[in-house]
């Protein structure tokens, strides 16, 4: 058959006769067209069997396809027309016109060859009819189904219209909204499923049901938007006719008492209770939406009515508690005039006593003025009752104003008017607690306030900087004086970012005394530090030469001083030199370089090391007086060297330049090089943007030998050893107790001359000859000074002390308000400056804040017996404590509290803890066979506290500190430092752990604070073993003693603590300190229990000795634990059982004796112990 398939049963019939025609098929008998044309054939036959298939199906669906139709239609014509919902019936026909139209469409789809022309066009008009009455029915069904769910949600929208507008009162504005958008949702809808179904074949009627809905939607939008309209009319004339019937006959009424004073007409009540209904139905009126559906003028004729009513009421509660209040006051007027008189007559400062008994009757007054002013609108009465009531007010406010001793009274006023001021500061919110106002408020002539540590001394001194300026006092009335510039700036910060204060002068004592000496005479220059040190030094050697007096007391005294602290043991050597290697800002010679930055200690250390090993003679930081004090500033470079004229200077970095604050910075390249115009002396310059640190060394060498300098072999080994000990034993410490007997002659404004007549040289020697020779050095040290019109800081204080009492500098020293922190530290010369500074105004007031607790600077001549005894030396003054700490954990406060009990001397108080975070602080106790092993246990137990802090309880490590009691000559900051660095935890900086000693901490906080080696009998100890005299006593005060000052100082060190607060201590070699808070601590043991006799441990001997005949013993050596904790045994000679021990090798050791040997613990195997190799117990 031909690939064409034929349109019509016709054409195909025709087109199988064309076929027989070409052939001689029409002329063979059939058993030879089967034969030779068998596929004609066969496509013939079935050709015709499938027509008469298809013939009898077209006539099938034709009969089905007319019937239902006509039936259908027969359902829905009624329904149609009428626009109604079409019946169950019809609905349920569509699957079987859906099927008949599949098989229709199947039938002209597939068999068009076998239907005739005329069949196919009543198949595809059947097909047609059946289909549109399909898409009738699906679109009447879901025209039923979408109005059906309309009429719901209309019906419900209504119900809810009806119960909103039955409610009383208005729609608010929300409700009115929420309906509006329901009914435009309703018309959305409506409208959405018209458009949906218009295009469908629905009758206009059925079209005519949305319009209908349409209808209901616009009458709900109706209802809704004349709903209040109608409502606020009612309502407004209903109110308005009561206001104008009773407005007009009450204000009546009490016109007479408003304007001749005469009282009410009734009682209060009476006439409120009728004022009051009144009011309340116009402000609810006016607060609802009616004031949206009346005009202008109806809104405003309330208002009107509703103000006469408003301040008819006013009137009459003003009236009322006027006539009830004025009688009173005129009877106490007339009392507190007879009081204030007697007060007034005895012209003294009130005490306590007297100004309690005082201040309760005036309060009373003051308090029914003040509440009768604050309840009462004085403006709403006659002039005759105000005139009334401010008679007595201003006569009660006089007899107040005059009281000047009223001073709580005062602060209380105060405490209410600046509440707002002092409160939500920072992340914290800080405000000003009871303790910190008091302080604030109170304005006494001398005002001492004891703030304990964590009280936040600071944050109250900043407000009371703000209150004076809030109360009249002008910014440059007012000084505020720190003890160092940290402290200064962090205070002039403070003022600007908490309060916007700028012009009070915050400065360090020493900076405002060296701007007073600038102010005589700006020729002076000041020498401090190492300058100062260097001088004393080449005093040393000039006197030396010159006078012969002073160099027999030196040479005395230098033998006895190396007689008795010269020690030719190498191993201590070798500890110094290494003390001083591990030290940063430390150089061999013993010198400290003045720097918090890494690279400027590297650089001067390198440069001071390599001329010491090459013994080339040099000056560190030593005043140039050459230079004659360019733009009258000293020039102090970085070294000198005297025998070459040459001067080296480190210029730092660019970014070591920017960190450092103004006061600290170098003078720039071009500064420096103009200096050395015209002289004879050769300028190095080494710039730190130029090299390295570690190369400054050889960039110096190779420049000096360029500039002749010859460099000899250096020192190495035992002669670097014993040169390093012995210039800082014999000459380093020498100079420096020359240059500490000078500052504290100064300090404590001592002259030694009048009292070198009561030492003896049989009783001590040493001393004797020291005070002779140091005495001579500091006239020389003065009359030199004096020439180079220097002064260095104890001058400074002296000098301008004089100046400020002269009176030279009055127009930058009078004061109204000098404030002065840490007030427990001032040496004797600089109270006395404070005390000059209080003398040149008529009417300054002292503002001191300190705390005795931790006066720690008594070896700087801190005096703080004037801040003990405050009063005794500024009178008269008042006393207030800040007992509140902020920083510490309770237990670290109360253990800081029965430390202190301990004092001699003290201020009472009892600090108490804002935080109520429960820790308590660790005493952990190490062990040590000897001095060595001790620090090496103690040193490994600081470390795993830090690991531990900062690795297990993720702590910052910037939050952690560590605190040793002192630096020099102690193994444990460096080592500490060092080893948490092998641990990769930072040390120092802003992001590292602080690893200092525990003066430095002063100031400071952290959450995590670990103390070390709070050891008695110790020279590094917490206490340090005491000297048994001070070589510079001559010129030092008793400010108390030893052990105070040290307990001092470990109260600071345990007051850093913020969270958490570990103590290490030495078994058997506690500190007595510990003793004392042994209450709040927990004591736990490192290695061993000291109280236990005999013990279990399992170890590694490191190293043994076997006995020799005199040692009583078979072995001794070194144990070491698990942990790395080292202690020693010895194996004694009874013990003749117990195999020696082998190196390298781990033991259990049950029942072991936890013994001693000259008073440091050490593990004794006896006969009774018993000792097994670990192999074997694992073997077992």
């Amino acid at each position: 058959m031909d690939s064409k398939t034929p349109p019509s049963w016709d054409e195909y019939q025709r087109e199988l006769e064309q076929k027989q025609n070409k052939t001689l098929f029409n002329i063979l008998p059939g058993g030879l067209q089967r034969l030779l044309y068998g596929s004609l054939v066969a496509e013939i036959e079935s050709a015709d069997q499938r027509r008469q298939e298809i013939e009898k199906e077209y006539h099938s669906l034709n009969k089905s396809a007319r019937e239902i139709t006509s039936t259908v239609e027969e359902m829905i014509r009624g329904p149609r027309r009428r626009g109604e919902p079409l019946p169950s019936e019809a609905q349920e026909s569509l699957r079987t016109l859906e099927e008949i139209r599949a098989d229709l469409s199947g039938l002209l789809q597939d068999n068009k060859q076998f239907l005739r022309t005329s069949e196919q066009t009543t198949a595809e008009s059947l097909r047609s009819d059946v289909k549109e009455l399909e898409s009738y029915l699906k679109a009447k069904r879901e025209q039923d189904a979408e109005i059906s769910e309309i009429q719901g949600a209309i019906e419900a929208l209504e119900s809810e219209i009806q119960a909103e507008c039955s409610a009383e009162g208005l729609l608010s504005e929300e409700t009115e909204s929420e309906l509006r958008e329901r009914v435009s949702k309703a018309e959305g809808w409506i409208t959405s499923a018209k458009e949906d179904i218009e295009t469908r074949q629905l009758s206009e009627t059925d079209l005519e049901r949305f319009d209908e809905l349409f209808e209901r939607t616009s009458g709900l939008r109706q209802r809704v938007t004349i709903y209040n309209e109608s409502q606020t009319e009612d309502t407004y004339k209903s109110l308005i006719g009561r206001l104008e019937s009773e407005v007009p006959e009450l204000k009546h009424e009490v016109e007479q008492s408003r304007e001749e004073g005469v009282p009410l007409p009734r009682e209060h009540d009476e006439i409120v209770c009728e004022l009051d209904p009144l009011l309340e139905s116009i402000a609810d009126f006016l607060s609802s939406r009616s004031t949206e559906y009346i005009s202008a003028k109806q809104e405003d004729e309330l208002r009107q009515y509703g103000s006469i009513l408003q301040r008819t009421r006013k009137f009459v509660n003003a009236k009322s508690a006027f006539d009830n209040q004025i009688e009173v006051l005129e009877e106490w007027a007339d009392e507190l005039k007879s009081t204030v008189e007697d007060i007034f007559n005895e012209r003294s400062y009130l005490a306590t006593p007297e100004q309690r008994c005082y201040e309760k009757r005036f309060d009373e007054a003051q308090s029914r003025v003040v509440k009768t002013e604050e309840n009462i609108d004085l403006n709403l009465l006659a002039n005759s009752d105000r005139s009334r009531f401010e008679s007595i007010a201003s006569e009660i406010a006089n007899i107040r104003g005059q009281l000047e001793g009223y001073n709580q009274k005062l602060i209380e006023q105060q405490r209410d008017k600046y509440e707002e001021t002092f409160s939500g500061f920072g992340d914290d919110d800080l405000s000003l607690n009871a303790e910190q106002e008091l302080a604030v408020y109170r304005n006494d002539i001398h005002n001492q306030v004891i703030a304990g540590a964590g009280t936040g001394k600071t944050f109250s001194l900043s407000c009371r900087v703000k209150y004076l300026v809030e109360e009249g006092v002008s910014e440059d009335d007012i000084l505020a004086m720190t003890f160092t510039r940290k402290a200064a700036t962090e205070m002039s910060d403070r003022l600007d970012e908490m309060f916007d204060i700028s012009g009070v002068e915050t400065s360090t004592l020493h900076s405002f005394g060296n701007r007073a000496l600038n102010e005589i005479d700006p020729t002076l220059v000041q020498i401090e530090d190492q300058s100062r040190l260097r001088e004393v030094g080449r005093l040393i050697r000039s006197l030396y030469q010159a006078d012969q007096e002073f160099r027999k007391h030196y040479d005395e005294f230098l033998e006895l001083y190396k007689e008795a602290n010269l020690k030719d043991d190498d191993k201590e050597r070798r500890d110094f030199l290494n003390s001083l290697r591990y030290k940063s800002d430390t150089t061999l010679r013993g010198e400290e370089v003045q720097s918090r930055f890494n690279e400027e200690k590297d650089a001067h250390t390198s440069v001071a090391d390599l001329l010491f090993k090459h013994d080339i003679s040099y000056h560190y930081r030593k005043y140039a007086a050459w230079a004659g004090n360019p733009k009258d500033q000293a020039y102090i470079p970085d070294f000198s060297l005297p025998e070459h004229n040459i001067v080296i200077e480190y210029l730092p970095s660019e970014p070591t330049r920017q960190r450092k604050r103004w006061y600290n910075q170098k003078r720039s390249r071009d500064e420096v090089e103009k200096i050395f115009e015209g002289t004879d002396q050769t300028l190095l310059i080494v710039s730190g943007d130029q090299t390295d640190p570690s190369r400054v060394e050889t960039v110096v060498k190779t420049q000096l030998e360029k500039l002749g300098v010859t460099f000899e072999s250096p020192l190495r080994g035992k002669a670097l050893r014993d040169e390093t000990y012995e210039h800082n034993i014999c000459w380093r410490d020498v100079e420096s107790t020359f240059a500490e007997f000078v500052k504290k002659a100064k300090t404590n404004r001592i002259n030694p001359e009048d009292q070198l007549d009561n030492l003896s040289e049989s009783e001590d020697e040493e001393l004797y000859h020291f005070s002779h020779a140091a005495t001579r050095l500091l006239q020389e040290y003065q009359s030199v000074y004096d020439r180079y019109n220097a002064y260095d800081f104890v001058d400074m204080i002296v000098m301008a002390t004089d100046a400020i009492k002269s009176g030279e500098i009055d127009n930058i020293a009078q004061f109204r308000h000098v404030m002065v922190d840490e007030f427990q530290d001032l040496n004797l010369v600089q109270i006395e400056f404070v005390q000059a500074l209080l003398s040149r105004h008529d009417d300054a007031r002292l503002f001191a804040v300190g705390d005795d607790w931790q006066s720690i600077y008594g070896f700087k001549g801190a005096r703080p017996d004037y801040f003990i005894d405050f009063a005794d030396h500024f009178s008269p003054a008042v006393e207030t404590r800040l007992e509140t700490n902020y920083r510490c954990p309770p237990s670290v406060v109360k253990a800081g509290n029965d430390l202190i009990k301990n004092n001699e001397a003290k201020t009472d108080k009892t600090v108490t803890a804002h935080k109520s975070l429960e820790t308590t602080p660790r005493v952990h106790l190490v062990p040590g066979s000897d001095d060595f092993q001790y620090r090496r246990n103690g040193i490994k137990k600081i470390v795993q506290l830090v690991k531990s802090s900062v690795r297990e309880s993720d702590r910052k490590p910037n939050d952690v500190m560590v605190l040793a009691r002192n630096q020099s000559g102690s193994p444990f900051i460096r080592e500490i430092s060092k080893r948490l660095r092998d641990a990769d935890i930072p040390v120092g900086g802003e992001n590292g752990v602080e690893v200092t000693k525990a003066h430095q901490a002063k100031g400071k906080e952290a959450g995590h604070v670990i103390i070390a080696n709070a050891a008695g009998g110790m020279s590094d100890g917490f206490p340090p073993t005491e000297r048994d005299r001070s070589l510079t006593q001559l010129v030092e005060i008793d400010t108390g003693s030893h052990m105070d000052e040290e307990r001092r100082l470990f109260y600071v060190a345990l007051t850093r603590a913020e969270e958490r607060l570990d103590i290490q201590s030495r078994v058997d070699q506690q500190s007595p300190f510990l003793d004392e808070i042994q209450n709040h601590v927990i004591t736990d043991s490192t290695v061993i229990d000291p109280d236990a006799e005999r013990t279990t441990i399992t170890v590694t001997a490191e190293d043994t000795r076997e006995a020799k005949p005199f040692w009583n013993s078979r072995q001794l050596g070194t144990l070491v634990t698990k942990d790395g904790y080292k202690l020693k045994f010895v194996i004694e000679d009874e013990a003749t059982d117990i195999p020696l021990l082998e190196e390298e090798h781990q033991y259990r050791i049950d029942d072991v004796v936890v013994g001693e040997y000259e008073g440091d613990p050490q593990f004794q195997i006896d006969a009774d112990t018993s000792v097994t190799p670990v192999d074997s117990l694992t073997s077992n």
